[in-house]
């Protein structure tokens, strides 16, 4: 055998070995992978300028992301008095379950993003890209985003439910419980 025929063997070969073990292998390939498949099953994506996030109208919010079945219902509880979920598939392309505005006098006051726990470490790489070095306290990171507070935890246990949490500054406290 050639050397010749050897090298287009081997690279006929890494060409099809590379991108399957890529994808199969890496966090990074398995966390595409996972967002293809999602939206192949319908699960809507929503991309969402975490630094641009303001208390933005009920209307208008639903309107910009219309592409999405959104249950809302007026439902007093620590974040306003309206709530509206959705089941979505990607985040800013990480996968996740469930996105929640919450609105208090027709205005956003808070966002709760529902993620894939094993995409924690990629979530938060994304995060610190975005928005800089956070400030830690009692295991959690908060990032000012000029017109709110981001919080997310740093480390996630198995019985911790993965959340992401914007709330508007008038808001102080984030309630423990808050479906």
């Amino acid at each position: 055998m050639s050397l010749r025929r050897v090298y287009v063997s081997l690279l006929a070969v890494a060409m099809v070995v590379g991108p399957a073990w890529w994808l199969l292998l890496t966090e990074d390939g398995r966390r595409r992978t996972d967002a293809v498949m999602l939206r192949l099953w319908g699960r809507p994506e929503v991309a969402l300028d975490l630094t641009r996030l303001a208390p933005y109208g009920e209307a208008e919010l639903l309107a910009l992301y219309n592409h999405v079945q959104w249950t809302c219902a007026t439902r007093a509880g620590p974040f306003g008095q309206r709530r509206c979920v959705a089941q979505i598939g990607v985040f800013n392309g990480i996968p996740a379950h469930s996105l929640a505005f919450y609105f208090r006098d027709g205005r956003l006051s808070a966002l709760k993003l529902i993620y894939r726990r094993r995409y924690h470490d990629a979530l938060l790489r994304q995060l610190h890209r975005a928005l800089g070095e956070p400030s830690r306290e009692a295991g959690v990171l908060r990032w000012s985003t000029g017109h709110g507070l981001l919080v997310v935890k740093a480390r996630v246990a198995p019985s911790d439910e993965v959340a992401l949490i914007w709330i508007v500054p008038a808001l102080r406290t984030i309630p423990a419980t808050e479906g």
